[in-house]
């Protein structure tokens, strides 16, 4: 009776096991830290779940880490999680504090922080033996998720000022930085660009774009976007190293000064010497120049009327269209519901067909009862992981990097139906 009972419970506990491994944490939200200068040199993504718990990769200490550090637990953790609940946006810094100091070993590590007071009390500690680096939360985090949200083109934000978003693809696959976003806002008053921006979205350094003068800047590339809509249609862009730079006569337009390391894009190939093979080419998605501020779901209803194929309709914009994102969020809250129902399901009727075993006291159905749980169990982690599966089916196939994106927003509907 001993061993059966143990049996009992060693097949529960593999049951409730294969629950827990299967359910994937949900991300609420993603907080970029960078300091390259004030703070010291520190570079942090601080991904948040919802449920409640939250975790670190630390990318920069003053050279790239790669791959990146993993920050398991943070010294004020309690304090995080009770602020973020209540407050639900990103902390304002995050410190790393390292001593020799004995009587500061107490305070090492890893701080998420909410104000200024809070930061100044810790960088209180700085001294000979004990180093305080710091990095506040980058523009990156609020204006790379509102670039997501909005469409390629222009919109109005005041009688005199505009704002206009073009979005750059890369040619090619062998590259890490991702879709580039080009954007800025005029002033029609007085005549001028203001918070121009790059963004890279598989990058965390501010990038830095030159041209070849200011005027050129002006004439060149806001006129034609500001009066005729006309974008450039090509953007290269590089990491510098000892073997790609960038000639004199490039002009930092903005992003900040450019050094060893920085990532540079331009317009003019010609501003960069050296490996030219280490350049991505980013070009404007052509089927849409010309259709600057036009909604895609409205391009999505008029397929038909304006003689496209099927073919010229882009992934990204099928997973962006509302017409396919309605049926995927009904998927995504069915598949959520099933894969809660089975661990429970194969629970309990592995329970009950072991315990009628158990009474019927025959070592054959004692046998087959324990096969149909482990034959159940093993059917439920299938069921759990046929989305990592494809994934890495996907991942497999050539030239994956240049669709991985427009994958990811059709299988965010399916995979976390409340942000779809």
């Amino acid at each position: 009776m001993k061993k059966i009972i143990q049996r009992v419970v060693f097949a529960s506990v593999i049951c409730f096991g294969f629950l827990f491994v299967g359910q994937a944490k949900e991300i609420d939200r993603v907080c970029k830290y960078y300091s390259g200068k004030e703070g010291g040199y520190l570079g942090v993504d601080v991904t948040f779940y919802q449920d409640g718990t939250f975790s670190g990769l630390q990318y920069y200490d003053g050279h790239q880490i790669n791959p990146a550090r993993s920050i398991s637990s943070f010294k004020n953790d309690d304090s995080v999680q009770t602020n973020y609940q209540s407050l639900k946006r990103c902390p304002d810094y995050i410190m790393n504090i390292t001593t020799v100091n004995p009587t500061q070993l107490n305070v090492a590590g890893y701080y998420l922080i909410y104000g200024d007071s809070d930061r100044d009390n810790y960088l209180k500690y700085q001294g000979v033996l004990t180093s305080v680096t710091w990095a506040a939360l980058s523009d990156k985090t609020s204006l790379e998720d509102d670039l997501i949200q909005k469409e390629d083109g222009e919109m109005e934000i005041s009688s005199s000022v505009k704002e206009y978003k073009k979005t750059y693809y890369a040619e090619g696959s062998d590259h890490q930085f991702g879709n580039l976003t080009f954007y800025f806002k005029y002033d029609f008053q007085n005549q001028y660009s203001l918070s121009s921006k790059m963004i890279l979205f598989h990058q965390t350094q501010n990038v830095i774009f030159v041209h070849s003068g200011i005027e050129n800047y002006t004439n060149e590339i806001i006129k034609p976007v500001v009066e005729k809509k006309t974008w450039p249609t090509d953007i290269y862009c590089g990491k510098l190293s000892v073997s790609l730079s960038i000639r004199n006569q490039a002009k930092e337009m903005f992003g900040g000064e450019v050094a060893a390391g920085s990532i540079v894009c331009a317009v003019q190939k010609n501003l960069f010497t050296g490996a030219m093979n280490d350049l991505v080419h980013y070009k404007a998605n052509a089927k849409t120049d010309g259709n600057d501020g036009q909604n895609e779901d409205d391009k999505w209803s008029q397929v038909e009327d304006l003689g496209y194929t099927m073919t010229d309709i882009t992934l990204g914009q099928i997973c962006k269209s509302q017409n396919f994102k309605v049926p995927m969020r009904y998927v995504g809250w069915i598949l959520m519901i099933v894969r809660l129902l089975i661990p429970i399901i194969i629970i309990t009727l592995g329970i009950i067909d072991f315990m009628k075993a158990v009474v019927s006291q025959n070592p054959e159905e004692l046998s087959k009862s324990i096969k149909t749980i482990a034959i159940r169990a093993i059917a439920g982690v299938v069921i759990f992981f046929i989305p990592t599966v494809i994934h890495v089916l996907f991942s497999l196939v050539d030239d994956w990097t240049d669709y991985k994106t427009a994958y990811s927003d059709c299988t965010k509907c399916i995979t976390s139906p409340k942000k779809c």
